[in-house]
């Protein structure tokens, strides 16, 4: 027999022996799951994203970036051979995690099937697989999510804090190597209700982070004044802007930040493909005076889909999915979407491209994207922000009331 014939056999018997061992070991490793349901502000009280806890059967060492895929087995004969990937938002213990959260957008799909649940009595888990930004590695992270896109942030700010202020001395190994003195956060929420999302996480980044051992900031940016109080105390630290230009805000705080710091700079960021678009851009731009500045994408970006399930959710942006991090251009994507669609005659199809090309050379002249929700007001105020320091890079009060893409 050909000798290369034996290679392959063996090889080929070698790959499906560790394939077939690596299954039946995930496959009787069934755990337990909860589910928590956050609902959006709506007087049909549509659910707005899933928090899926799993209780670990043996602690294991949990890095930022990484994700799970996941058997849901008493979900249906066909679901116990389907794999789904969820990144890890939140963690217990930073060395022996046994207890570790899913943050979910709920689509059409398996993610809607898990709105009418409450637990799960048979999830098999695989992993954890993905790559650590190795944000550690310098003093200033700046960290950029919009909407669900926090669900791929978050645990780089868990990791970065919960090293940095840790002084048990059991620890002293997981904090060696971090220079990170550090941390902007900014979130741009696209409903207020988002903020019910991580409250309870950020509440603990806050509590943890008391004596600033290292400066952590948090800004979130809500599209509507809050009717109701924040789950977060408001301190120069922390702070809540209401119906502003996101973008305008967060592209002068980068520069700032970056003029500011000492050493090396990162900014990261998880959102839409459009929302990271415009973030590199202004990093693009940076660069051209600070040459110590990087540019990062989690490995996580949600993207937008159509939903096909009408209660699911109000918001169309997909569940949480891992996907590679190139990404198409927003004429090529657009252009697939008018290939989809049926358009009736020549005349509609070229008048529909003219539209579709007015509106990609408005966009990148102006390097950001506004859109606007029926019944939005055109004059909405700016709230007074009297706590905001003098030498802050805008005049907050002066930027009129914008839906940011």
């Amino acid at each position: 027999m050909d000798l290369q014939l034996i290679s392959n056999l063996w090889t080929f018997s070698c790959v499906s022996i560790v394939a077939l061992t690596h299954y039946i070991t995930i496959l009787f490793a069934k755990i337990d799951a909860d589910i928590f349901h956050f609902y959006d502000d709506s007087k049909t009280k549509t659910v707005s994203a899933i928090r899926l806890t799993v209780l670990l059967r043996r602690p294991m060492k949990i890095n930022p970036g990484q994700y799970m895929y996941l058997f849901l087995s008493d979900m249906g004969v066909r679901r116990r051979f389907q794999a789904h990937p969820f990144v890890i938002a939140w963690w217990d213990d930073s060395l022996k995690a046994t207890k570790v959260s899913f943050l979910i957008e709920p689509s059409n799909g398996l993610t809607s099937k898990l709105i009418g649940r409450g637990s799960l009595r048979s999830v098999v888990m695989d992993g954890p697989y993905g790559k650590d930004l190795r944000l550690d590695n310098f003093e200033t992270v700046i960290l950029v999510a919009k909407g669900i896109g926090i669900a791929g942030i978050i645990p780089y700010v868990r990791s970065l804090t919960y090293r940095r202020v840790n002084k048990d001395k059991n620890y002293d190994s997981y904090r060696r190597g971090l220079i990170t003195r550090k941390i902007d956060l900014y979130w741009v929420l696209e409903d207020n209700c988002q903020e019910d999302w991580i409250s309870d996480w950020l509440v603990d980044l806050q509590m943890r982070d008391s004596e600033k051992v290292l400066i952590l900031n948090c800004t979130r940016f809500y599209p509507r004044k809050m009717t109701k109080p924040p789950p977060i105390v408001d301190d120069p630290h922390w702070r809540f802007v209401y119906q502003q230009q996101a973008i305008l805000i967060i592209e002068g705080f980068i520069t700032k930040q970056v003029q500011r710091s000492a050493g090396k700079s990162k900014v990261a960021v998880c959102g839409t493909s459009v929302f990271t678009h415009i973030l590199r851009n202004i990093v693009i731009q940076t660069l051209k005076e600070y040459k110590d500045v990087e540019f990062a994408e989690v490995e996580y970006q949600p993207h937008r889909v159509h939903h096909i399930h009408s209660r699911v959710t109000s918001k169309n942006w997909d569940q949480i999915e891992m996907e590679a991090t190139n990404l198409p251009s927003q004429l090529s994507s657009r252009e697939r979407y008018l290939q989809r669609s049926q358009l009736g005659g020549t005349e509609n199809s070229t008048y529909f491209k003219q539209k579709l090309a007015r509106k990609l050379e408005n966009e990148s002249n102006k390097g950001r994207l506004v859109e606007w929700r029926p019944g939005a007001s055109n004059h909405l105020l700016t709230l007074e922000q009297g706590s905001e320091k003098a030498d802050d890079v805008q005049d907050w009060n002066k930027i009129n009331v914008r839906e940011i893409m």
